[in-house]
Protein backbone atom coordinates (compact mmCIF):
# COMPACT_ATOMS: atom_id res chain seq x y z
CA UNK A 1 0.00 0.00 0.00
CA UNK A 2 1.00 3.65 -0.13
CA UNK A 3 0.87 5.96 2.85
CA UNK A 4 0.66 9.77 2.93
CA UNK A 5 1.84 10.65 6.37
CA UNK A 6 3.54 12.37 9.26
CA UNK A 7 4.31 16.02 8.63
CA UNK A 8 4.07 19.59 9.86
CA UNK A 9 0.76 21.34 10.49
CA UNK A 10 -1.57 21.42 7.50
CA UNK A 11 0.74 19.45 5.20
CA UNK A 12 1.19 15.71 4.90
CA UNK A 13 3.84 13.38 3.56
CA UNK A 14 3.25 10.24 1.53
CA UNK A 15 4.60 6.78 2.33
CA UNK A 16 4.43 3.48 0.47
CA UNK A 17 3.41 0.14 1.90
CA UNK A 18 2.25 -3.11 0.23
CA UNK A 19 -1.28 -2.04 -0.83
CA UNK A 20 -2.36 1.42 0.31
CA UNK A 21 -1.41 5.08 0.29
CA UNK A 22 -2.39 7.21 3.26
CA UNK A 23 -2.01 10.81 4.32
CA UNK A 24 -1.64 12.06 7.85
CA UNK A 25 -1.48 15.50 9.46
CA UNK A 26 -1.72 17.30 12.78
CA UNK A 27 -4.85 19.43 12.93
CA UNK A 28 -4.00 23.13 13.03
CA UNK A 29 -7.44 24.49 13.96
CA UNK A 30 -10.76 23.23 15.30
CA UNK A 31 -12.11 23.35 11.74
CA UNK A 32 -9.60 20.66 10.78
CA UNK A 33 -11.21 18.40 13.38
CA UNK A 34 -14.68 19.20 12.03
CA UNK A 35 -13.51 18.48 8.48
CA UNK A 36 -12.62 14.96 9.55
CA UNK A 37 -16.19 14.49 10.79
CA UNK A 38 -17.28 14.79 7.15
CA UNK A 39 -15.86 11.32 6.62
CA UNK A 40 -17.88 9.63 9.34
CA UNK A 41 -21.18 9.41 7.36
CA UNK A 42 -19.32 7.57 4.60
CA UNK A 43 -20.11 4.10 5.90
CA UNK A 44 -18.09 2.47 3.15
CA UNK A 45 -14.89 3.93 4.59
CA UNK A 46 -12.87 1.83 7.02
CA UNK A 47 -11.68 3.30 10.31
CA UNK A 48 -8.09 2.05 10.53
CA UNK A 49 -6.21 1.86 13.80
CA UNK A 50 -3.08 3.92 14.18
CA UNK A 51 -1.08 0.78 14.89
CA UNK A 52 -2.16 -0.83 11.60
CA UNK A 53 -0.90 2.12 9.56
CA UNK A 54 2.25 2.52 11.62
CA UNK A 55 3.18 -1.10 10.95
CA UNK A 56 2.19 -0.89 7.28
CA UNK A 57 4.49 2.08 6.65
CA UNK A 58 7.45 0.74 8.58
CA UNK A 59 6.90 3.24 11.41
CA UNK A 60 6.57 6.03 8.82
CA UNK A 61 10.04 5.29 7.53
CA UNK A 62 11.79 7.98 5.48
CA UNK A 63 12.62 5.25 2.95
CA UNK A 64 8.93 4.98 2.11
CA UNK A 65 8.24 8.68 1.51
CA UNK A 66 6.52 9.33 -1.85
CA UNK A 67 5.67 13.03 -1.61
CA UNK A 68 3.91 15.85 0.25
CA UNK A 69 0.36 17.17 -0.12
CA UNK A 70 -2.07 19.63 1.41
CA UNK A 71 -4.81 17.76 3.26
CA UNK A 72 -7.70 20.00 4.27
CA UNK A 73 -9.25 20.12 0.79
CA UNK A 74 -8.46 16.41 0.42
CA UNK A 75 -10.83 15.70 3.32
CA UNK A 76 -13.58 17.91 1.93
CA UNK A 77 -13.40 16.44 -1.58
CA UNK A 78 -12.98 12.90 -0.29
CA UNK A 79 -16.18 13.21 1.73
CA UNK A 80 -18.38 13.92 -1.29
CA UNK A 81 -16.69 13.04 -4.60
CA UNK A 82 -17.05 9.39 -5.69
CA UNK A 83 -16.16 8.58 -9.29
CA UNK A 84 -14.13 5.89 -11.03
CA UNK A 85 -11.71 8.49 -12.43
CA UNK A 86 -10.95 10.11 -9.07
CA UNK A 87 -8.62 8.65 -6.46
CA UNK A 88 -10.94 7.24 -3.79
CA UNK A 89 -10.60 7.30 -0.04
CA UNK A 90 -10.46 3.80 1.44
CA UNK A 91 -10.56 4.91 5.04
CA UNK A 92 -9.15 7.10 7.79
CA UNK A 93 -7.71 7.06 11.29
CA UNK A 94 -8.23 9.57 14.08
CA UNK A 95 -7.32 7.47 17.10
CA UNK A 96 -4.84 8.25 19.86
CA UNK A 97 -1.69 6.36 20.72
CA UNK A 98 -0.62 5.65 24.31
CA UNK A 99 2.44 7.65 25.33
CA UNK A 100 5.10 6.86 27.90
CA UNK A 101 3.94 7.92 31.38
CA UNK A 102 5.35 11.20 32.61
CA UNK A 103 5.46 9.90 36.19
CA UNK A 104 5.42 6.39 37.55
CA UNK A 105 1.93 5.02 37.77
CA UNK A 106 0.41 7.71 35.50
CA UNK A 107 -0.50 6.83 31.95
CA UNK A 108 -1.20 9.47 29.30
CA UNK A 109 -2.48 9.65 25.78
CA UNK A 110 -1.74 12.26 23.18
CA UNK A 111 -3.65 12.91 19.94
CA UNK A 112 -1.74 11.63 16.95
CA UNK A 113 -1.88 12.84 13.35
CA UNK A 114 -5.07 12.17 11.45
CA UNK A 115 -4.58 9.83 8.53
CA UNK A 116 -6.32 9.35 5.19
CA UNK A 117 -5.96 6.04 3.35
CA UNK A 118 -6.03 5.69 -0.46
CA UNK A 119 -5.47 2.78 -2.88
CA UNK A 120 -2.02 2.62 -4.38
CA UNK A 121 -1.94 3.50 -8.10
CA UNK A 122 0.39 0.75 -9.21
CA UNK A 123 1.21 2.23 -12.64
CA UNK A 124 2.39 5.54 -11.18
CA UNK A 125 1.64 8.87 -12.86
CA UNK A 126 1.07 9.92 -16.46
CA UNK A 127 4.06 12.22 -16.10
CA UNK A 128 6.40 9.33 -15.25
CA UNK A 129 5.27 7.41 -18.33
CA UNK A 130 5.79 10.39 -20.63
CA UNK A 131 9.24 11.24 -19.27
CA UNK A 132 10.79 7.92 -18.25
CA UNK A 133 10.61 5.32 -21.00
CA UNK A 134 12.67 2.15 -20.65
CA UNK A 135 12.57 -1.58 -21.32
CA UNK A 136 10.70 -2.04 -18.05
CA UNK A 137 8.39 0.90 -18.74
CA UNK A 138 7.74 1.18 -22.49
CA UNK A 139 6.12 4.35 -23.88
CA UNK A 140 2.35 4.63 -23.72
CA UNK A 141 0.75 3.42 -26.93
CA UNK A 142 -1.85 5.52 -28.74
CA UNK A 143 -5.01 3.69 -27.54
CA UNK A 144 -3.81 4.02 -23.94
CA UNK A 145 -3.24 7.76 -24.36
CA UNK A 146 -6.76 8.16 -25.73
CA UNK A 147 -8.13 6.11 -22.83
CA UNK A 148 -6.28 8.29 -20.32
CA UNK A 149 -7.58 11.48 -21.94
CA UNK A 150 -11.19 10.26 -21.81
CA UNK A 151 -10.83 9.20 -18.18
CA UNK A 152 -9.48 12.59 -17.11
CA UNK A 153 -12.25 14.35 -19.04
CA UNK A 154 -14.91 12.21 -17.35
CA UNK A 155 -13.46 12.84 -13.92
CA UNK A 156 -13.35 16.61 -14.42
CA UNK A 157 -16.85 16.66 -15.90
CA UNK A 158 -18.11 14.94 -12.75
CA UNK A 159 -16.35 17.44 -10.49
CA UNK A 160 -17.71 20.41 -12.44
CA UNK A 161 -21.29 19.32 -13.08
CA UNK A 162 -22.39 16.23 -11.17
CA UNK A 163 -20.91 16.48 -7.67
CA UNK A 164 -23.03 17.87 -4.82
CA UNK A 165 -20.83 20.97 -4.83
CA UNK A 166 -18.97 22.15 -7.90
CA UNK A 167 -15.26 21.38 -7.47
CA UNK A 168 -12.45 23.20 -9.30
CA UNK A 169 -9.31 21.09 -9.06
CA UNK A 170 -6.90 23.99 -9.73
CA UNK A 171 -3.83 21.82 -10.41
CA UNK A 172 -4.53 19.41 -13.26
CA UNK A 173 -1.25 18.18 -14.74
CA UNK A 174 0.30 14.81 -15.72
CA UNK A 175 1.95 14.31 -12.33
CA UNK A 176 -1.45 14.59 -10.62
CA UNK A 177 -3.05 11.96 -12.85
CA UNK A 178 -2.44 8.49 -11.41
CA UNK A 179 -2.88 5.20 -13.27
CA UNK A 180 -4.22 1.92 -11.90
CA UNK A 181 -3.28 -1.55 -13.13
CA UNK A 182 -5.54 -1.10 -16.17
CA UNK A 183 -4.22 2.38 -16.99
CA UNK A 184 -7.48 3.92 -15.80
CA UNK A 185 -7.01 7.63 -15.04
CA UNK A 186 -7.30 8.65 -11.37
CA UNK A 187 -7.30 12.39 -10.72
CA UNK A 188 -5.45 13.03 -7.46
CA UNK A 189 -4.03 15.76 -5.21
CA UNK A 190 -6.97 18.01 -4.30
CA UNK A 191 -4.88 20.20 -2.01
CA UNK A 192 -5.62 23.35 -4.07
CA UNK A 193 -9.24 22.48 -4.91
CA UNK A 194 -12.02 25.07 -4.61
CA UNK A 195 -15.56 24.01 -3.69
CA UNK A 196 -18.20 26.21 -5.30
CA UNK A 197 -21.99 26.50 -5.20
CA UNK A 198 -23.68 25.26 -8.41
CA UNK A 199 -26.30 28.00 -8.35
CA UNK A 200 -23.66 30.73 -8.06
CA UNK A 201 -21.73 29.21 -10.95
CA UNK A 202 -24.82 29.01 -13.19
CA UNK A 203 -25.42 32.71 -12.56
CA UNK A 204 -21.80 33.36 -13.48
CA UNK A 205 -22.17 31.47 -16.77
CA UNK A 206 -25.29 33.46 -17.65
CA UNK A 207 -23.41 36.70 -17.07
CA UNK A 208 -20.55 35.61 -19.31
CA UNK A 209 -22.83 34.33 -22.08
CA UNK A 210 -24.64 37.67 -22.15
CA UNK A 211 -21.35 39.56 -22.33
CA UNK A 212 -19.52 38.29 -25.42
CA UNK A 213 -16.28 39.94 -26.59
CA UNK A 214 -15.21 42.66 -26.20
CA UNK A 215 -17.12 42.83 -22.91
CA UNK A 216 -16.06 39.51 -21.40
CA UNK A 217 -13.61 40.96 -18.90
CA UNK A 218 -16.21 43.47 -17.74
CA UNK A 219 -18.53 40.56 -16.96
CA UNK A 220 -15.77 38.83 -15.05
CA UNK A 221 -15.11 41.99 -13.06
CA UNK A 222 -18.76 42.10 -11.98
CA UNK A 223 -18.40 38.72 -10.29
CA UNK A 224 -15.22 39.40 -8.34
CA UNK A 225 -16.88 38.56 -5.04
CA UNK A 226 -17.10 34.90 -6.04
CA UNK A 227 -14.33 34.12 -8.49
CA UNK A 228 -11.36 36.34 -7.88
CA UNK A 229 -8.33 35.86 -5.67
CA UNK A 230 -5.00 37.54 -5.03
CA UNK A 231 -3.40 34.21 -4.11
CA UNK A 232 -2.28 32.64 -7.37
CA UNK A 233 -1.48 28.96 -7.00
CA UNK A 234 -0.98 26.06 -9.36
CA UNK A 235 1.74 24.90 -11.73
CA UNK A 236 3.60 27.01 -14.28
CA UNK A 237 2.45 26.14 -17.77
CA UNK A 238 -1.00 24.92 -16.75
CA UNK A 239 -2.42 28.25 -15.52
CA UNK A 240 -4.77 30.19 -17.86
CA UNK A 241 -4.12 33.88 -18.60
CA UNK A 242 -7.18 35.28 -16.80
CA UNK A 243 -5.98 33.61 -13.60
CA UNK A 244 -2.28 34.38 -13.95
CA UNK A 245 -2.86 38.05 -14.82
CA UNK A 246 -6.06 38.94 -12.95
CA UNK A 247 -6.63 36.23 -10.34
CA UNK A 248 -9.96 35.26 -11.95
CA UNK A 249 -10.86 31.60 -11.74
CA UNK A 250 -13.64 29.20 -12.72
CA UNK A 251 -14.03 25.64 -13.95
CA UNK A 252 -12.48 26.90 -17.19
CA UNK A 253 -9.13 26.91 -15.34
CA UNK A 254 -9.34 23.12 -15.30
CA UNK A 255 -10.41 23.08 -18.96
CA UNK A 256 -7.30 25.07 -19.90
CA UNK A 257 -5.05 22.74 -17.90
CA UNK A 258 -6.77 19.73 -19.50
CA UNK A 259 -5.90 21.16 -22.93
CA UNK A 260 -2.24 21.32 -21.93
CA UNK A 261 -2.42 17.73 -20.64
CA UNK A 262 -3.82 16.66 -24.03
CA UNK A 263 -0.89 18.31 -25.80
CA UNK A 264 1.55 16.46 -23.55
CA UNK A 265 -0.22 13.16 -24.21
CA UNK A 266 0.20 13.87 -27.93
CA UNK A 267 3.73 15.28 -27.97
CA UNK A 268 5.32 14.06 -24.77
CA UNK A 269 6.76 16.61 -22.33
CA UNK A 270 8.26 18.79 -25.12
CA UNK A 271 5.20 20.43 -26.70
CA UNK A 272 6.34 23.04 -29.30
CA UNK A 273 6.07 26.50 -27.77
CA UNK A 274 5.15 25.04 -24.38
CA UNK A 275 7.07 26.32 -21.34
CA UNK A 276 10.25 26.90 -23.33
CA UNK A 277 9.05 29.71 -25.58
CA UNK A 278 6.64 32.59 -25.37
CA UNK A 279 5.72 32.08 -21.72
CA UNK A 280 5.11 35.28 -19.78
CA UNK A 281 3.95 35.27 -16.18
CA UNK A 282 3.28 31.55 -16.50
CA UNK A 283 1.24 31.88 -19.71
CA UNK A 284 2.00 29.66 -22.69
CA UNK A 285 1.95 30.70 -26.33
CA UNK A 286 0.49 27.94 -28.49
CA UNK A 287 0.85 29.77 -31.81
CA UNK A 288 3.46 27.30 -33.03
CA UNK A 289 1.04 24.41 -32.44
CA UNK A 290 -1.67 26.26 -34.39
CA UNK A 291 0.74 26.88 -37.29
CA UNK A 292 1.60 23.18 -37.42
CA UNK A 293 -2.08 22.27 -37.60
CA UNK A 294 -2.79 24.90 -40.26
CA UNK A 295 0.02 23.53 -42.44
CA UNK A 296 -1.12 19.91 -42.00
CA UNK A 297 2.18 18.90 -40.41
CA UNK A 298 0.67 16.92 -37.56
CA UNK A 299 3.54 14.48 -37.51
CA UNK A 300 5.77 17.19 -36.06
CA UNK A 301 3.66 17.15 -32.89
CA UNK A 302 3.59 13.41 -32.25
CA UNK A 303 5.72 11.96 -29.46
CA UNK A 304 8.68 10.30 -31.23
CA UNK A 305 8.60 7.50 -28.64
CA UNK A 306 5.50 6.13 -30.41
CA UNK A 307 7.57 5.67 -33.60
CA UNK A 308 4.72 6.76 -35.86
CA UNK A 309 2.27 4.19 -34.50
CA UNK A 310 -0.85 6.30 -33.96
CA UNK A 311 -4.26 7.04 -35.46
CA UNK A 312 -3.87 10.21 -37.56
CA UNK A 313 -7.56 11.18 -37.48
CA UNK A 314 -7.78 10.72 -33.72
CA UNK A 315 -4.56 12.67 -33.23
CA UNK A 316 -5.89 15.55 -35.32
CA UNK A 317 -9.12 15.57 -33.29
CA UNK A 318 -7.15 15.56 -30.04
CA UNK A 319 -4.94 18.47 -31.10
CA UNK A 320 -7.92 20.55 -32.21
CA UNK A 321 -9.74 19.83 -28.95
CA UNK A 322 -6.62 20.82 -27.01
CA UNK A 323 -6.40 24.13 -28.87
CA UNK A 324 -10.06 24.86 -28.14
CA UNK A 325 -9.38 24.19 -24.45
CA UNK A 326 -6.38 26.56 -24.25
CA UNK A 327 -8.06 29.54 -25.93
CA UNK A 328 -7.34 32.84 -24.22
CA UNK A 329 -11.02 33.60 -23.58
CA UNK A 330 -12.50 31.30 -20.91
CA UNK A 331 -16.00 31.63 -22.40
CA UNK A 332 -14.81 30.15 -25.71
CA UNK A 333 -13.35 27.06 -24.08
CA UNK A 334 -15.61 23.99 -24.13
CA UNK A 335 -17.04 22.48 -20.99
CA UNK A 336 -15.58 19.21 -19.80
CA UNK A 337 -18.83 17.48 -20.72
CA UNK A 338 -18.38 18.72 -24.30
CA UNK A 339 -14.79 17.45 -24.19
CA UNK A 340 -16.05 14.01 -23.14
CA UNK A 341 -18.49 13.98 -26.03
CA UNK A 342 -15.75 14.92 -28.52
CA UNK A 343 -13.44 12.20 -27.20
CA UNK A 344 -16.26 9.66 -27.53
CA UNK A 345 -16.73 10.56 -31.18
CA UNK A 346 -18.84 13.71 -31.48
CA UNK A 347 -17.92 16.40 -34.00
CA UNK A 348 -15.91 19.47 -33.12
CA UNK A 349 -18.01 21.58 -35.49
CA UNK A 350 -20.50 22.47 -32.76
CA UNK A 351 -17.75 24.39 -30.99
CA UNK A 352 -16.75 26.43 -34.06
CA UNK A 353 -17.45 30.14 -34.14
CA UNK A 354 -17.15 32.74 -36.88
CA UNK A 355 -13.68 34.01 -35.98
CA UNK A 356 -11.06 33.13 -38.58
CA UNK A 357 -8.80 31.43 -36.06
CA UNK A 358 -11.48 29.01 -34.96
CA UNK A 359 -12.59 28.31 -38.53
CA UNK A 360 -9.04 27.17 -39.24
CA UNK A 361 -9.07 24.88 -36.22
CA UNK A 362 -12.36 23.24 -37.14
Amino acid sequence: MAVVGRAAEGVSRGFTAPAVKFSCWRPKTSSDHSNLQLLRPQVQLRNFTYRELKVASGNFSEENVVGEVETRAEVEVGSMARHRNLIQLLGFCDSTEPQKPVKKGKASTEPVEHLLVYPLAVKGTVDSHLRECSALQPPLDWPTRMHIALGVARGLSYLHEDCSLQIIHHDIKPSNILLDENFESLIADFGLAKLMNHEDWNQQIQKLESARAPHQMAALERSTELYRTHRICGTHGFIPPEYALHGMFSVKNDVFAFGVVLLELISGPSVPGFRQHGARKGINDFKSVKVIVEHNELGCLIDPNMRGDYDEKEAEKLVKLALLCVQESPTKRPTMLEAVQVLKGSSLNDRCESEKEEMVLC
